[in-house]
């Protein structure tokens, strides 16, 4: 007996002793200054490992980040909607090949079900079924409310059969989450909270809507800050020039749905879910290993996907999870973007281990960051995380405080030098449409004219430029923007459409 006693003790101090170099690790790549803006969880079921926050919450009044701070969960909420809509059909509310039309009899697509919605299979149009609402109001924020009009007038084509491809759709999960308010006869934020976030035992969780007011006690949400530098003389100004200053962002034509965001929640929240989610605690294993299951399209091959968090190129996505199984091991969890904001939720499912990493300023190597954690976990070599600033802001900067030619050049500099700079095309296109949505159209206009030069074959592009000069009541120079967008691309049907709108107005 004594022996098996020194045999348990030398286990369990064995288990303390990588606990704490696990914890020592993490730590020091992230305890430094201007690493981390947010916080960061890991966790083996019961036993946290290590978790911490990093920076200032409020840049103006400098409040330091607190570990049961809120932040905006981004897509990571699609995993609350599909528990949500599961545990209705766990209830026998609703089945999953149930058609949509059923339930909003306003819906045009007859053969899109509500699993086509879980899984991103439907084909139906995203975001863009908003277009006429933003064109008439650009400064009222949409809603859920408005999306089952907007679908019906839209008049927008299916992208492909539903079930023959995954194509990732949030207007979907905003649809989700109107199919749980109709079908349990609740607010969607009251149903998260007594059917998940109560018996999850997850306090400082809560649904933001459009019109609530932030903070809430004991729930404080910061929001999204983009770093922006002020009068500045040098491209190379450090992040801690007193001149540089993190300015909140607000995502304000799409920030009020919900379904597909929208959530807050803080990292200890998102290990609880954990535990309730795989314990059984929310749904039965019927349910579990259904939204975990690998998508499988119509011809019959699963649907896969490159998720190097996951596990790599063999990744697929479930119902409202992305998912990586093979014999070795069963990993899941879901990402989530809104600017200003990264948000990573990972589970090894075998290990009943959480890994969650919040940044509230859209900083530098977030990938890297969260690869990192794991690869210390797991006992392997870390990446080099690339904390080069984006050329992107700065070239925003300039374009607001001098004209276009000077703001060309100190892009054209910071291209240049690479060792300093990261230059982005996707996140160039994003700043044009953030001075088209905040009135500053002919900013808007050199921004996507000026991400042209770097790749005049992208047919996204010309829809961006096309978009900017029609606000700009330049219809025939944005008719011909959207030809030359099909002429590079043909099958864009959601230009199509645009298009045909446009020439008929």
């Amino acid at each position: 007996m004594k022996k098996y006693f020194t045999f348990a003790l030398f286990t369990i101090f064995g288990h303390f002793l990588k606990g704490q170099s696990v914890s020592y690790r993490i730590d020091s790549m992230f305890n430094r200054p201007g690493f981390l803006n947010g916080g960061v969880l890991v966790a083996d079921y019961d036993r946290i490992i290590y978790q911490n926050a990093f920076g200032v919450a409020d840049f103006d009044g400098q409040r330091p980040l607190q570990i049961n701070d809120g932040f905006q969960s981004a897509s990571v909420s699609k995993v609350f909607t599909s528990t949500a809509v599961l545990l209705l059909a766990q209830k026998g509310r609703l089945k999953l090949a149930d058609p949509v039309q059923r339930y909003f009899p306003s819906f045009p697509y007859r053969q899109v079900t509500i699993m086509h919605l879980l899984n991103h299979t439907s084909g139906i149009p995203d975001v863009e079924v908003y277009d006429s609402l933003i064109t008439m109001d650009p400064k009222q924020p949409v809603d859920n409310a408005d999306l089952p009009n907007a679908i019906a007038r839209s008049g927008l084509p299916l992208h492909f059969v539903p079930g023959a491809k995954f194509k990732y759709c949030n207007v979907g999960y905003q649809l989700l989450a109107l199919l749980v308010e109709k079908v349990s006869g609740r607010e969607f934020g009251i149903y998260l909270e007594k059917e998940i976030f109560a018996p999850a035992g997850m306090q400082h969780t809560r649904l933001k809507r459009k019109g609530t007011s932030v903070p809430v006690t004991n729930n404080v949400l910061w929001p999204g800050y983009v770093l922006q530098p002020r009068n500045v003389d040098s491209i190379r100004l450090p992040d801690t020039h007193p001149y540089v200053k993190r300015l909140q962002y607000d995502n304000y034509l799409l920030g009020a749905t919900y379904g597909d965001q929208n959530v807050i929640t803080t990292t200890g929240d998102l290990n609880l879910f954990t535990k309730a989610f795989l314990g059984g605690k929310l749904l039965g294993k019927v349910w579990i290993d259904l939204a975990l299951r690998p998508t499988v399209l119509n011809d019959g091959t699963t649907y896969t996907e490159n998720n190097s968090v996951l596990g790599g190129a063999n990744s697929s996505y479930g119902l409202g999870w992305e998912v990586h199984k093979d014999k070795n091991s069963s990993k899941i969890g879901h990402s989530g973007y809104n600017r200003g904001i990264y948000v990573h939720y990972f589970v090894d499912v075998l290990a009943r281990r959480t890994v969650v990493l919040f940044d509230n300023t859209e900083g530098s190597g977030f990938g890297a960051k969260l690869l990192n954690i794991i690869n210390i976990i797991e006992g392997k070599p870390l990446q080099k995380v690339d904390q080069r600033k984006q050329a992107v802001r700065y070239f925003a900067n300039a374009l607001l405080k001098s004209d276009s030619s000077d703001a060309i050049l100190q892009l054209l500099q910071m291209k240049q030098d690479t060792a300093h700079f990261q230059f982005s095309p996707q996140r160039m296109n994003q700043v044009g449409y953030d001075f088209l949505h905040t009135g500053h159209v002919d900013k808007a206009i050199e921004t996507f004219k000026i991400n042209l030069l770097w790749d005049p074959n992208d047919y996204n592009k010309y829809d961006s430029y096309g978009d900017a000069l029609m606000a700009a009541g330049r219809k025939a120079e944005a008719i011909r923007a959207l030809q030359r967008a099909l002429d590079l691309n043909p099958k864009a049907s959601e230009i199509q459409a645009k298009l045909r709108i446009w020439q008929q107005n």
